[in-house]
């Protein structure tokens, strides 16, 4: 169960916790799913590699989820002492900036500062999207390359 973020209480949507396996296998088991996986599994795999990685660290990583009032989702939030990371799983073989508009300017919600968005998809190039208006970097990233 990945709990919802929750500090800025107005500013949200759901309470809600979403619910990802730590073996997509079980996943697809369940809903008899056959086939090239759909955007929801790659979600939960980018959710389960990163609190199993952040687990074998033992960093003290908290992982939840963020929906707003106004909309925005994002799919994973890793909270540092320092700050965020925040992490969307497209299934896009391209990614766009239009694929990071939930990313930018997520400092303004935060109670510290985004020290990362991550796009995390299929597509093969590492780059630079466009930033908010706080100049936050976001990334476009290969799911291989970050679980790789």
């Amino acid at each position: 169960m990945l709990q919802p973020w929750f500090r800025n209480v107005e500013k949200r949507l759901s309470k809600s916790p979403k619910l990802h396996f730590l073996d997509n296998g079980i996943r697809r088991g369940i809903l008899r799913r056959t086939g090239d996986p759909d955007g929801h599994e790659l979600e939960t795999v980018v959710v389960a590699e990163s609190i199993k990685q952040g687990a074998l660290t033992r960093t003290g990583v908290e992982f939840s989820h963020l929906r707003t009032s106004d909309g925005r989702e994002v799919d994973l939030l890793l909270e540092l002492d320092q700050g965020y990371i925040a992490m969307e799983a497209k299934l896009a073989e391209r990614v766009t900036d239009s694929d990071a508009r939930h990313l930018r300017d997520l400092s303004e919600i935060l109670d510290k500062p985004l020290l990362a968005g991550l796009v995390v998809s299929q597509d093969p190039v590492a780059r630079r999207l466009v930033p908010g208006a706080k100049n936050e970097p976001i990334w476009a990233i290969p799911a291989w390359r970050l679980f790789g």
